[in-house]
């Protein structure tokens, strides 16, 4: 992973410096910023004898991910405390009660005390945007709803925030690009 940084509102950067080595090819890198502007950045990374696990570059309060934990394929939320120190336990948010589909690739946005996750569900035939929303921090969570879905292949959601207004980009093979409100049941 490398990073380059513009004090000139993008129009040139200095010179790219890495941050780490050995990373996993398939994860996105998510990048926020603190409540004192700073960049923190979570990725999965791969240590000595090909594990793979989660790096911070700086402490991040809110994370998710996908994995493996005891036989069960799901994506995962937990967060840090000021410390840096886990604050609960890890959840599998994606848990539906539908028997059969895989849950992945998870986009995670925190405004203030709210939280968004959108993630990829697949039942064997169809691709479904499903997201939560948390108006505590992440302590508690609404129920998954459906945001969009498809037959064909598509790209890995993404969560926008214009304004405190939070959109899910996301785009398909036959529906072509979605910009879509997240917020209109939740009013």
């Amino acid at each position: 992973i490398y990073y380059a940084v513009s004090s000139d509102g993008g129009r040139s950067f200095a010179t790219e410096r890495k941050i780490v080595d050995h990373t996993c090819e398939c994860c996105q890198i998510a990048l926020a910023l603190d409540g004192e502007g700073r960049v923190q950045a979570l990725w999965r990374n791969v240590f000595s004898v090909q594990i793979r696990d989660h790096a911070l570059a700086v402490s991040m309060r809110h994370m998710a991910w996908f994995s493996v934990v005891n036989g069960r394929a799901d994506v995962y939320y937990s967060r840090l405390d000021a410390n840096g120190k886990p604050d609960g336990e890890r959840w599998a948010f994606a848990a539906t009660g539908s028997a059969g589909t895989q849950a992945s690739h998870a986009a995670l946005l925190a405004s203030g005390s709210t939280l968004w996750l959108a993630w990829k569900d697949f039942d064997g035939d169809t691709m479904r945007i499903l997201v939560r929303r948390s108006d505590d921090g992440g302590r508690h969570w609404s129920a998954p709803r459906e945001l969009a879905q498809t037959a064909g292949g598509s790209d890995n959601p993404q969560l926008i925030d214009d304004a405190g207004r939070v959109y899910l980009s996301w785009r398909t093979q036959y529906d072509g690009y979605m910009l879509l409100p997240t917020d209109e049941e939740w009013k």
